[in-house]
């Protein structure tokens, strides 16, 4: 059937920009690992190639800086416009790629009759049940993502449903679960903090809590997290990935009389923190993160446990998840009057953050002792979930993407019509959302910590 040509799009909404960014680049480099025709369009470049360069091989990194990354220069529809002719005139069908969250890349795709896909760095069921949590965040995009997802070829998601539950009996073509997107262990590239790790025999925890200066915990919460880790110092090694250099100053500054020696501690700030990379090192044992979704798959994919500080609410509700999986301790960091995804760490605008520095010791201690049930449930979880290097990850897409282009599965998909919808089931046939995919008979269980909508009125049975 000829050439594919791929053209992925990254959008500018709001939010992580790392959470959005990881599963297109990683995809992306797949693709031009396995020498497809690509072309990244996105306009903040610099994140873009810092995540290029910690996720995929030297070559493949030189060639998307020469000939695959396209700056936004005007306007995302000119851009796009203007790559999609000049891939068509090469010859080969395009296709499309972009976020589930960038609905203007989905509509530009369509307008150019190019098949596309969507990615989703998140649970099914978080995408399920968006549109009922009582957040007006959540709502709008919760509509957005839809509309995505109406006209997508697939979607991919990097969820765990189907290991977690089982609650998943009829599963639709359109929804692949790939448990990850991160590209394959044998290709990670090696990174610039790998000085930091030595023979000693010390246990490591990876500390990396936002991912850029909008996300992170307040001061006083940094504070505390800090001091839990001195407690116990001569047990571990910190490695700590500095996100908000002012906050973490601010932090800092109440312990100038006894600061950090090396032999203990380590903090770094870079763009891109290569943290599956770290996470695969035999040292590394805890990760402390806010639980944005690419965290929890990048640690559980290691067999490494989480002590889980999170900040916004879908962070929350990732781990609670990951808490109910048994490979996580869970601080109570998320301030409960915020409606929002994204809230300031500002401590005079928004709670301060409820741990103590023996709180976090204490977890620190639960998670690392020899044997400990969350590093025997991590290591079982990445043996069943893991396991398959074909199965999961950037590869998978990579895979299915190629497919679907042989198969003639684009040629018969000429619009997406279903509807993603959201109600809620009978609480006495246990919490469901239903997510009707394009299959009626597609069920997403959402534990009970999912739900964040008090029923009014008792609904009727799920028939």
């Amino acid at each position: 059937m000829g050439v594919a040509n791929f053209v992925v799009y990254l959008s500018e909404s709001e939010g992580s920009i790392k959470e959005r960014a990881l599963p297109l680049i990683s995809v992306c480099a797949e693709l031009v690992r396995r020498n497809h025709r690509c072309r990244f369009i996105a306009r903040r470049s610099e994140v873009v190639v810092a995540g290029f360069s910690n996720l995929a091989p030297r070559r493949v990194v030189e060639k998307i800086q020469a000939e695959v990354l396209v700056d936004i220069e005007t306007t995302p529809e000119e851009v796009i416009t203007r790559v999609v002719t000049e891939l068509e005139e090469a010859g080969g069908r395009v296709v499309g790629i972009v976020d589930v969250m960038a609905r203007r890349g989905a509509s530009i795709f369509l307008e150019q009759g190019v098949p596309y896909y969507a990615t989703f760095s998140g649970t099914v069921a978080s995408l399920a049940s968006a549109g009922a949590i009582r957040s007006l965040w959540y709502r709008t995009h919760a509509l957005a993502a839809r509309r995505v997802f109406d006209g997508c070829v697939a979607c991919f998601s990097s969820s765990l449903e189907e290991e977690q539950t089982g609650c998943l009996p009829a599963t639709p073509d359109k929804v692949h679960l790939v448990r990850s997107f991160g590209p394959p262990r044998d290709v990670l590239p090696d990174t610039e903090l790998d000085s930091l790790f030595d023979e000693d025999d010390r246990p490591v925890v990876l500390v990396a809590i936002g991912h850029d200066d909008l996300h992170s915990l307040t001061a006083p919460g940094i504070r505390a997290l800090y001091q839990g880790l001195a407690l116990n110092k001569h047990r571990w090694r910190v490695v700590w990935h500095v996100a908000n250099v002012a906050v973490y100053e601010d932090a800092r500054l109440a312990d100038e009389a006894d600061p950090p020696s090396d032999d203990w501690f380590r903090a770094t700030h870079t763009l891109w923190l290569p943290q599956l990379s770290l996470l695969a090192k035999r040292d590394v044992r805890c990760l402390v993160t806010d639980c944005a979704w690419t965290d929890v798959t990048d640690a559980l994919s290691c067999a490494v446990p989480i002590l889980a500080a999170p900040i916004t609410l879908e962070q929350r509700d990732n781990a609670l998840f990951c808490k109910t999986l048994g490979v996580a301790r869970v601080l109570d960091t998320v301030d409960p009057t915020v409606r929002r995804f994204q809230p300031p760490n500002d401590p005079e605008i928004r709670m301060a953050e409820r741990i103590t520095p023996a709180l976090v010791s204490r977890h620190l201690l639960d998670l690392l002792k020899p044997q400990a049930p969350a590093q025997l449930r991590a290591l079982s979880l990445q043996l069943n979930a893991y396991s398959q290097p074909d199965d999961v990850g950037s590869a998978f897409v990579a895979t299915v993407l190629e497919a679907d282009h042989h198969d003639g599965t684009l040629d018969d998909h000429l619009r997406a019509t279903t509807t993603l919808e959201t109600t809620t089931i009978s609480k006495r046939s246990a919490d469901y959302y239903v997510c009707v995919a394009p299959d009626p008979n597609f069920f997403c269980h959402v534990p009970s910590f999912l739900r964040s909508v008090e029923q009014e009125e008792e609904p009727s049975p799920r028939q």
